[in-house]
């Protein structure tokens, strides 16, 4: 027999309805997606929050942030960095081209491979097209768009460049 490895990943959603705890929600979205700097297959790699909540969630994601990782990550003992000089190239190039985008975090120091916890927000009508959509994130940058209606999240969803997710969370 011989050992192998097999290393599963893709665009793992999450939706947040408005009958979420928000809290409860942060904290499990924050802990999932920023642990080991991102650098996991499972975590949730984008979210779907449905629009009456949406600024609220996003304040409470910022705020659960903080609470985690104190207001400088980088000297947080609890926050990792990138595997290497490529990843954090491949992340700090994405930051870059989708700074209109960003609503939190985006801080890169290069010398050491540290990206800060970073949010983006998007308008659903142009989300699968962003450059941040087109393949697994595999770092501590999380996209977020709103929807209206639960039917515009699953279309999201089956519309992903990426196909099938590979985990699902609500």
């Amino acid at each position: 027999l011989t050992p192998v490895t097999l290393e599963l990943g893709g665009k793992s959603p999450v939706v947040i309805d408005a009958t979420a705890n928000l809290r409860h929600a942060a904290n499990r979205i924050v802990w999932s997606s920023f642990i080991n700097a991102g650098q996991t297959c499972v975590r949730p790699d984008f979210c779907l929050v449905e629009e009456p909540i949406a600024k609220k969630f996003i304040n409470q994601l910022k705020k659960t942030i903080e609470e985690f990782y104190t207001k400088n990550p980088q000297k947080s003992k609890f926050f990792g960095r990138c595997i290497n000089d490529a990843a954090f190239s491949r992340l700090e190039k994405t930051i870059l081209g989708e700074k209109d985008y960003l609503i939190y975090g985006g801080t890169c120091v290069n010398s050491d491979r540290y990206i800060q916890p970073t949010l983006f927000y998007y308008s659903i009508d142009n989300f699968l097209q962003r450059p941040i959509m087109q393949r697994e994130i595999f770092g501590p940058l999380l996209p977020i768009t709103s929807y209206k209606k639960i039917e515009e999240a699953l279309q999201v969803i089956k519309k992903l460049p990426t196909g099938k997710p590979l985990a699902l969370y609500v």
